[in-house]
């Protein structure tokens, strides 16, 4: 599975936010770095193409939240 889509099922299935460390851990193939790389991706995908959820920075973590408007 690719990086990105690791990264976003995990935020998609978490109530909590999630740090970079936290979604590392999930998969042995990925490291902090790889983490926030995709985080930057799936931020800059989601404003290109209009989706209706954006990735909030959130006590500390990440969490997939539906944009305010």
């Amino acid at each position: 599975m690719k990086t990105k889509q690791i990264v976003e099922a995990l935020l998609f299935a978490s109530d909590a936010p999630l740090t970079a460390a936290d979604i590392a851990r999930a998969d042995e193939s990925l490291d902090e770095d790889m983490v926030e790389a995709a985080i930057q991706e799936l931020r800059v995908e989601y404003d290109r193409t209009e989706r209706a959820v954006q990735i909030f920075e959130i006590a500390g973590g990440y969490q997939l939240l539906t944009r305010p408007e």
